[in-house]
C-alpha cells in the first residue's frame, strides 16, 4: 500500500494520530500521491488534535487553500519542531504561486535552497525529494516571475539530479520547462534535446503525470510540429485543462507563430479574449503581464503606438519580455537613447540565452537604424557570434514589420540570410509618422465623412484643439486636404478599413 492509500485509510477511518503521523514524516510523498482537491478535503476531516501532533497537517491545508480568508491555523500548544519554518516556507510559496504570486514566491524561495543543501533529511524531511521539491518550487516560481535565465539554470540542475524511485517526474517536469524555454529565447538543438529526454522518463503513478501532459502537448506543438499554420492551429485548439501554468508562455507562442503565419488578428482575438475572461487578473510576474504586454506589441506592429502604451500602462514587472516591448515603443515614440540604455541594462538577463540576447541585440541595432547611424547597427549585430547571428522566422517577421532596412543591416552580415532581391526600401510602421491618440480619433472620424464642427462636438473638444490636430495629422502624412489624409493613412496602414460616411445628428 502506497503513501496515499495509507492516508486517505487513516482519514477515513478517523485514525488522526495515524493520518499526522504520515502527514509529518513523508509531505511530499503525500503531496504528490493525492490530487491537491482529495488531499485538502481528507485534510479538512481531521480534528484540531491532528494539527496540534502535526504542524504539517496546518501547512499542507493552508497551501490547498485558495483564499486566505477561508482558513486560519490552529493554535498549538509547545514548541515547534526546528524543521516548521522552512517547511512553512516551501508550503506557502507553493500556496503563493498557484494563487498567481510566482514574485511572491520566489522572494520566499530564493535562499531556501542554498540553506538546505546537504541536510534535506533534518531540515526540510526525511526523503530525498525534499530537495528536489525545493528545487522545483523555486525554478517553476522564477518561470513564471519571468526571471527565464535563474529558472532555466535550476530547471536543469534538477534535470540532472539523481532520481528517487516514484518521484521520476521531476525530471520531466524540469526538461520540459528547459524546452520550453530554450525554444522560445534559447537554443533550438538544446530545446529539442530536452523533449527527447522528457518523452523518455518513466511514468509515474503521480496526479501530476496528467499535467505534465498537457505541457507536453504544448511543447510538442511547438517543437515538434513542422508545418508553422499547424502549430498555430494546434496552439489556438489547447485548452486551459491543457495549459495549466504555463498558459503565459502559450501566449507568447501565439502571438510569434501568429505574427509567423500571418494570423496575427486570430492570435489578438484570442488574447483579447483571455484578457476579458480575468486571465492573470492582479497576478504578478508573467501571470500579471504577459497579455498586456503582447497586446502591446502587437499593437506597436500595428503601427498603434497611443493604444500600445495605454496597453502596457499598469504593466510594472522589469523582467525581460516587459524589457524589450517598452524599448519598442520607446523607440517608436522618439526616445531610442532611453530604449538603448534599458537594453543594455538588461544584459545579465539574457546571459545563456542564444535566442533573447539576439533579440536584445536586434532590437538595439533597430533603435541606431532609426537614429539614422547605420554604422552602430550593424556594428551591434556584429557583436553577437556569428553563430547567433541567423534571424529565426518570427524576428524577421517583427523586423519587416517595423522597418526592412534593418533587416538589410543583419543580411550584411548573414548574406544567405534572406532570398535575393529582398525589398529593403519599404517602410516599416516605425518609419511611419506617429500619430497621437487625438490626432488618430480625428482621422477616423474624418475618414466616416465628419466635418470639423461635428467632430469637435463628438470628441467633446473645442473646435480650434479639433483644428490643431487636423493640421498636426496632414503635416505628419504630407497631406493638404481630407481626402488625401484618409487615403494616405490607409495605405499607411493606420485605417484599415475606411468607414463609410454616416450621417451627421444635428
Amino acid at each position: 500500500m502506497d503513501i496515499g492509500e495509507r492516508f486517505i485509510e487513516a482519514a477515513l477511518e478517523n485514525r488522526d494520530a495515524d493520518a499526522a503521523a504520515l502527514v509529518e514524516m513523508w509531505p511530499i510523498e503525500l503531496w504528490y500521491s493525492l490530487p491537491p482537491y482529495q488531499l485538502g478535503t481528507l485534510l479538512a476531516r481531521l480534528s484540531p488534535e491532528a494539527h496540534r501532533l502535526s504542524p504539517t497537517v496546518s501547512l499542507l491545508s493552508r497551501a490547498l487553500t485558495p483564499d486566505d480568508t477561508t482558513f486560519r491555523m490552529p493554535r498549538r500548544r509547545g514548541p515547534l519542531p526546528a524543521n516548521h519554518h522552512r517547511r512553512a516556507s516551501i508550503f506557502e510559496a507553493a500556496r503563493r504561486r498557484v494563487a498567481g504570486d510566482p514574485v511572491g514566491a520566489y522572494e520566499l524561495l530564493a535562499g531556501l535552497r542554498e540553506n538546505i543543501a546537504g541536510v534535506s533529511r533534518s531540515g526540510v524531511g526525511p526523503t530525498d525529494p525534499a530537495l528536489a521539491f525545493v528545487l522545483m518550487q523555486t525554478a517553476e516560481s522564477a518561470l513564471l516571475a519571468g526571471r527565464l535565465r535563474e529558472a532555466l539554470s535550476l530547471f536543469e540542475e534538477l534535470a540532472a539530479a539523481p532520481r528517487s524511485a516514484g518521484m521520476e517526474f521531476f525530471a520531466r517536469r524540469a526538461h520540459l520547462r528547459g524546452a520550453l524555454i530554450h525554444h522560445l529565447y534559447g537554443s533550438t538543438c538544446a530545446a529539442r534535446s530536452h523533449l527527447q529526454q522528457a518523452q523518455g522518463v518513466p511514468r509515474t503513478a503521480s496526479w501530476v503525470e496528467k499535467r505534465l501532459d498537457g505541457d507536453q502537448r504544448l511543447v510538442e506543438a511547438l517543437i515538434a510540429t513542422e508545418d508553422s499554420d499547424e502549430a498555430f492551429s494546434e496552439l489556438l485548439d489547447l485548452t486551459y485543462s491543457d495549459l495549466g501554468e504555463l498558459w503565459p508562455f502559450a501566449v507568447i507562442a501565439l502571438h510569434a507563430w501568429g505574427s509567423v503565419t500571418g494570423r496575427r488578428d486570430a492570435a489578438r482575438s484570442r488574447m483579447e479574449a483571455m484578457a476579458n475572461a480575468g486571465f492573470g487578473r492582479d497576478g504578478t510576474g508573467l501571470i500579471g503581464s504577459v497579455l498586456p504586454l503582447m497586446l502591446a506589441l502587437d499593437s506597436v506592429l500595428n503601427g498603434d503606438l497611443p493604444r500600445a502604451r495605454a496597453e502596457i500602462h499598469d504593466v510594472h514587472e522589469d523582467h525581460w519580455i516587459a524589457t524589450v516591448v517598452r524599448a519598442l515603443i520607446d523607440i517608436g515614440s522618439a526616445a531610442p537613447g532611453r530604449a538603448r540604455d534599458s537594453l543594455g541594462a538588461a544584459a545579465d538577463a539574457t546571459t545563456g540565452l542564444v535566442k533573447a540576447d539576439r533579440q536584445r541585440h536586434q532590437v538595439t541595432a533597430l533603435a541606431h537604424y532609426l537614429s539614422g547611424d547605420t554604422g552602430s547597427a550593424s556594428a551591434t549585430i556584429a557583436l553577437l557570434p556569428v553563430s547567433a547571428r541567423r534571424c529565426s522566422p518570427y524576428e524577421i517577421s517583427v523586423l519587416d514589420t517595423l522597418a526592412p532596412g534593418v533587416l538589410g543591416v543583419v543580411a550584411d552580415l548573414v548574406p544567405e540570410l534572406l532570398p535575393e532581391g529582398y525589398p529593403f526600401d519599404r517602410a516599416g510602421v516605425l518609419e511611419k509618422p506617429s500619430l497621437t491618440r487625438p490626432e488618430l480619433e480625428v482621422l477616423t472620424r474624418l475618414a466616416r465623412g465628419m466635418k470639423r464642427p461635428d467632430i469637435a462636438r463628438e470628441l467633446f473638444r473645442s473646435i480650434n484643439t479639433v483644428k490643431t490636430h487636423q493640421r498636426s495629422l496632414y503635416r505628419k502624412l504630407g497631406a493638404s486636404s481630407a481626402a488625401e489624409a484618409v487615403a494616405l493613412a490607409t495605405e499607411s496602414g493606420y485605417l484599415w478599413h475606411p468607414p463609410q460616411a454616416a450621417p451627421v445628428t444635428p
